[in-house]
């Protein structure tokens, strides 16, 4: 019988020293229903890269329980994408469970991508990493002052459904992440937001108490994203299409909202 191979040391969600499982950073639904590819033996578009992976991405960062916390939310998150019909997808309902799952991957992001050990103590990078932690814990009852955000957007014309991962922007204060269609968007802060910015934030504003999911068709600037946030979408995504398609992102596109 093969032996399963264990590391002990300190989980990164409760910090308690404990045995670690090798867990998935992206969730394992995530790599079978949306972005592995048979033509490319499997590989993936990292968003951290923006490059093709060929293989699911684990860390020993986190314990038996921990890994419990984040599996409720990606089984939740996996039935309700599994209910949406990707050619005409309608608005969607979903519960609590939904924004810890949102919350959990942006924290993975954030613990992959973000370099956080070698941030300052008192930024708001650490800041929201810790109301992240109480909130999966069950130790805080939502993640203000920061906040959530979610966009459904079924692009396979662009094959952008082959990409999973994320990126910190910490010049933008906000970190993105990619599980096949779900776009997801922690903002770092909103002190710089003008009214009419956390308006169009506020639409795809991600409740702790359960709210309704929008599909979107396109990405609209001044619309359904703020123009800062699609200037973000602009540098990091160009690439992405380029790689996994023959066709240039066209910038001169008209915007239309679902």
């Amino acid at each position: 019988m093969r032996s399963v191979k264990k590391q002990v040391g300190v989980c990164r969600l409760c910090k308690q020293h404990r045995n670690l499982r090798n867990s998935h950073i992206w969730p394992s639904f995530g790599y079978r229903d949306f972005v592995s590819d048979r033509e490319t033996g499997g590989a993936f578009i990292n968003l951290e890269t923006n490059r093709f992976f060929p293989k699911q991405i684990k860390r020993y960062w986190y314990c038996n329980d921990c890994e419990q916390v984040f599996s409720r939310g990606e089984k939740y998150a996996k039935e309700m994408l599994a209910e949406i019909d990707e050619q005409n997808p309608s608005p969607t309902e979903y519960d609590e469970r939904f924004h810890a799952f949102c919350t959990s991957i942006s924290l993975r992001t954030l613990e992959y991508c973000g370099g956080i050990k070698s941030l300052p103590k008192r930024s708001e990078v650490k800041s929201a990493h810790k109301y992240w932690r109480d909130y999966l814990l069950g130790n805080r009852s939502d993640v203000l002052p920061f906040s959530m955000h979610c966009f459904l957007l079924f692009d396979k014309d662009l094959s952008m459904h082959k990409a999973m991962g994320g990126h910190v922007f910490h010049e933008k204060n906000l970190i993105l992440s990619q599980v096949g269609p779900l776009f997801i968007v922690a903002l770092l802060s909103r002190r710089q937001l003008s009214i009419g910015d956390l308006d169009i934030w506020s639409q795809s504003l991600v409740s702790a108490k359960g709210e309704t999911l929008m599909p979107w068709k396109e990405w609209r600037p001044n619309g359904n994203i703020t123009d800062s946030f699609f200037d973000v979408l602009v540098k990091h995504q160009r690439e992405v299409v380029e790689r996994v398609t023959s066709r240039t992102w066209g910038l001169d596109t008209e915007f239309t909202s679902g």
